[in-house]
């Protein structure tokens, strides 16, 4: 069947605008990974747009010798694998039982997971009762709050529906415990929706600034975003480079502009190469989860 002129003339601007977004969202991470890989001084003469022009590693080296960003890479590899896993486990132990009728005040479970998604407190006491609790300056702090996170909930709760009872049935004749149908029958047969989710969390968990910037005042506990972010507020290099025992600041090899390039690149790197082994659970496992309310 032959396209009509109108139908061709939209397939091709949409094409186009899509080839554009692509270039807008493709080439910033483009040229901020040509001038960390190009030597420092090089770089501010300008004029490097797609490739390093001049090849160094050197932004690279300075990055790895600063003890404080492996320390706070250190501290968002720990609240993203932790994160994730403690997360994943305690949003679906909750979204099992929500998924079950018979559950007592079931109801009003749910409606204290909706009604948050749409009102909450404020920072401010949001804020006193992370103090209260004694998470300021803790490393748990990271962790605790996100346990649960009610569009995951629902998420994992639409999916639980429709597993077939009588596969739950059958293992409770078998002498199954609840638990042990959580774990041995309904986890493996989630496999899209949990990794779709374990996907959120982690991105949420890597790219997250905020919980450091608000509830830490010791920075040896800030996650690299939160470094990320003050290290290019900073308007002092000198003290920077140093930090690092840095012996080619005498050779002038690089600036505090391509360190901090050579910061963002290895920030976003790991989630960058994650992701391609997670996407094909990703649409799955949201449309499953969502063809049910």
């Amino acid at each position: 069947m032959r396209r009509k002129p109108i139908e061709t003339a939209f397939n091709w601007a949409n094409v186009l605008f899509m080839l554009f977004v692509i270039v807008v969202c493709v080439y910033p991470f483009v040229y901020i990974l040509a001038i960390s890989f190009n030597d420092g001084i090089d770089a501010q003469r300008g004029g490097i747009f797609l490739y390093p022009r001049k090849f160094s590693l050197e932004n690279y080296k300075t990055v790895f010798k600063n003890q404080s960003i492996m320390r706070a890479y250190g501290v968002t590899v720990y609240r993203t694998v932790i994160g994730t896993l403690v997360g994943l486990f305690f949003n679906a132990l909750a979204a099992f039982a929500l998924a079950k009728n018979h559950l007592p005040m079931r109801r009003i479970f749910y409606y204290m997971i909706i009604v948050p998604m749409y009102f909450w407190g404020g920072l401010i006491p949001f804020f006193i009762v992370i103090m209260k609790l004694g998470l300021l300056n803790n490393l748990l702090v990271y962790i605790i709050p996100g346990l649960y996170v009610p569009y995951y909930m629902i998420l994992l709760i639409s999916f639980f529906k429709q597993i077939p009872a009588s596969l739950e049935d059958s293992a409770r004749i078998d002498g199954a415990s609840e638990f042990l149908i959580f774990w041995a029958l309904v986890i493996p047969v989630s496999k899209p929706v949990l990794a779709a989710i374990s996907l959120f969390l982690g991105v949420w968990h890597w790219n997250d600034w905020y919980d450091g910037y608000v509830y830490m005042s010791n920075s040896t506990l800030w996650p690299i975003q939160t470094l990320l972010l003050n290290i290019i507020k900073s308007s002092d290099s000198s003290s920077f480079l140093k930090s690092s025992g840095h012996f080619f600041l005498r050779r002038r090899k690089v600036t505090m502009e391509s360190v901090k390039m050579a910061t963002i690149i290895i920030s976003v790197a790991p989630i960058i190469m994650v992701y391609p082994f997670l996407q094909r659970y990703f649409v799955k496992g949201i449309m499953i989860g969502s063809l049910k309310g």
